[in-house]
């Protein structure tokens, strides 16, 4: 993905004002309140010490600037499960396993109150968590989702539905991912 990252930033003629920097999100490389904005998309879910992460996320985050992260929805991961194997989503739902993703890594997932409370319990003001509506498994089909031939009309659709339901504080649990937005109380 860096490499990728690289290529886009050389094709946007944007090298030179932006580093490149492998770490692991449980122990940055970083001082303590250095940026101003931390934006943690897709990769919490990865890692089973989801605390950790996000300790070191809003450790190096200055003190009243904003943090966007995404989690992994333990109850859509669930039911996505039921028809395949019910004691499995059971298990999901229960934290005794993680969610197997394409036979090949663990997913952990959180409830919408549990990703609340862990960022909060790290010195993070939550303004709002919402449910990204149309990934996977229960808004587009694997089938759909890798297909490259939605129209414009159907895209507008698409996003106008998940922006006015994600505007709706319920429907965070709709949502394969929940993604928090907060700030790093000072």
């Amino acid at each position: 993905m860096l490499k990728v990252a690289e290529e886009k930033i050389n094709r946007e003629g944007l090298r030179g004002r932006v580093e490149f920097k492998q770490c692991d999100l449980r122990k940055l490389d970083f001082q303590d309140e250095t940026f101003d904005l931390v934006f943690c998309e897709h990769a919490l879910c990865f890692i089973k010490e989801q605390e950790k992460v996000i300790e070191e996320l809003v450790r190096v985050l200055k003190k009243d600037h904003p943090i966007i992260v995404t989690g992994q929805n333990r109850y859509v991961m669930s039911i996505s499960l039921v028809s395949e194997d019910v004691n499995y989503a059971y298990d999901v739902l229960s934290r005794e396993k993680p969610f197997f993703m394409n036979n090949s890594l663990n997913v952990y997932t959180l409830s919408p109150e549990e990703f609340r409370l862990m960022l909060e319990s790290n010195d993070v003001k939550v303004e709002k968590i919402v449910g990204k509506l149309f990934t996977m498994p229960l808004g587009l089909s694997g089938q759909k989702m890798i297909s490259e031939d939605y129209t414009k009309e159907l895209l507008e659709k698409m996003t106008k539905i998940e922006l006015e339901l994600s505007g709706k504080p319920d429907s965070a649990c709709l949502g394969s991912h929940l993604q928090a937005i907060g700030f790093k109380r000072g």
